[in-house]
């Protein structure tokens, strides 16, 4: 469900940030008003679809990120918009990036990074119109054309969600996949993109079944003898016996689940492996990834989806991919990196020996809590936790090692990936032992 999606914070230290949340955005005033003009003196990136406007785009769901190269924030990083592009371009979201900087600093820019999204350069009297004070600023307009948020980009993301509302609703869409029917595919790849690492599949399951989500209540009686699952397993068998036409059976998993599957369970990690073997990766599919330089969905496909020699040769014919993999590697090896450090000593509880190097490799000086008081830290984009630091590591030594191949030339592991993960984590883990040590 939404409320159990994190918000999206910005990194603004090293990639890695816990500042504390900033005031509501309804706070400032521009909430519920219609969007002023938006005057572009010339728009980039687009492809051939037409020139941008508000009025073109009246009906959907609008982000806009005002953004800058000459601020150091900024250049730590792509615009959020970019990352938020590809995970919600399915689901409906335009998005555009307008910076005061020249069409030939953009296009330079676009070239260097790879980017995909729309990006529009305009004098600073758009910025005065808009009241942005400072960049980044995110804004999301609803169809109608008015603001639903104005602010930090850091909590932009659940004003997304709720404007797009039961197109990016993870309940909604695990229903749908169980369900079947027509857009399948689609339903699985949406969730494949916006499932959370911790996802409460006992109450989900408990809301189909109608079983009230006790965490004390016993697990249903079987009428006979129920081998010992865990939870994703359950989660496919449900959806299997619904497709080949046994409801009962179907049922009866979904109550297995509602009595014993986890409140934090990894759905995005599910769905990914789910999707890889159901709908393996086309070659029409990839040639499509290429021509709209998706590279981060061309990476996550050879990272969790079944390819061919054919397709990896086909990829490593992409100059743009190759030089997105060069960029990408060290940011995913750092994110990969204190992904492990979080998890060893701020998650683990460990005091490192030598603490000032330590903080200072994280980049952080504090830290928030969620509601249940547990640590939280965000490194990239992406909220971690205690339950959830170890698929975010995983995911990113996966990167690390598909990027690393592409960018060398060569085919990507695929069967030997996993074993290729484990060998990479235990030597970065010894690393890091070494360098930080244990009190």
């Amino acid at each position: 469900m939404l409320s159990s999606m994190h918000p999206l914070l910005v990194c603004l230290f090293g990639g890695l940030s816990l500042v504390q949340a900033p005031a509501p955005a309804q706070e400032n005033g521009w909430v519920g008003k219609p969007a002023p003009a938006l005057e572009i003196d010339a728009w980039l990136n687009h492809g051939d679809r037409p020139r941008p406007s508000l009025e073109n785009l009246r009906g959907r769901v609008v982000l806009l990120e005002f953004w800058g190269t000459c601020k150091k924030d900024c250049m730590k990083m792509e615009p959020l918009a970019q990352v938020l592009h590809e995970k919600y371009r399915d689901a409906g979201l335009e998005v555009l990036v307008i910076s005061y900087d020249s069409a030939d600093v953009l296009r330079d820019l676009i070239t260097k990074r790879s980017l995909s999204v729309p990006m529009g350069s305009t004098g600073m009297g758009t910025y005065r119109t808009w009241g942005i004070p400072q960049v980044p600023t995110a804004c999301v307009l609803d169809p109608q054309g008015a603001i639903l948020y104005h602010g930090f980009p850091d909590e932009v993301e659940p004003a997304i969600q709720a404007a797009l509302g039961a197109e990016v609703d993870v309940g909604l869409l695990l229903g749908r996949w169980l369900e079947g029917g027509e857009g399948v595919r689609e339903t699985l790849a949406r969730l494949s993109t916006l499932s959370p690492r911790s996802f409460d599949l006992r109450r989900w399951a408990g809301t189909l079944t109608g079983r009230a989500c006790d965490p004390q209540a016993d697990p249903p009686t079987p009428a006979e003898p129920c081998t010992p699952l865990p939870a994703g397993e359950w989660l496919t068998r449900s959806v299997t016996e619904r497709r080949a036409g046994h409801a009962d059976a179907s049922r009866a998993a979904l109550a297995r689940l509602a009595a014993t599957a986890p409140e934090d369970f990894d759905l995005r990690t599910w769905a990914r492996k789910t999707q890889g073997k159901v709908f393996p990766l086309t070659r029409d599919e990839l040639v499509a990834l290429l021509a709209e330089r998706s590279y981060e969905r061309v990476l996550d496909a050879f990272c969790h989806r079944c390819t061919t020699p054919a397709l990896a040769e086909l990829a490593l014919a992409d100059e743009g991919l190759r030089a997105h993999c060069r960029k990408r590697i060290p940011e995913a090896r750092a994110f990969a990196k204190k992904g492990l450090m979080a998890e060893h000593w701020l998650f683990g509880g460990l005091r490192p020996r030598r603490k000032q190097l330590y903080w200072i490799d994280m980049g952080v000086a504090f830290q928030t809590h969620a509601q249940d008081g547990s640590a939280q830290i965000t490194i990239g984009a992406e909220l971690v936790n205690e339950r959830t630091v170890d698929s975010f590591v995983t995911d990113n030594l996966e990167y690390v090692l598909v990027a690393s191949s592409f960018a060398a030339r060569r085919a990507p592991p695929h069967e030997a990936l996993p074993a290729r993960v484990t060998l990479e984590r235990a030597e970065l883990r010894a690393y890091l032992l070494e360098r930080y040590g244990v009190r």
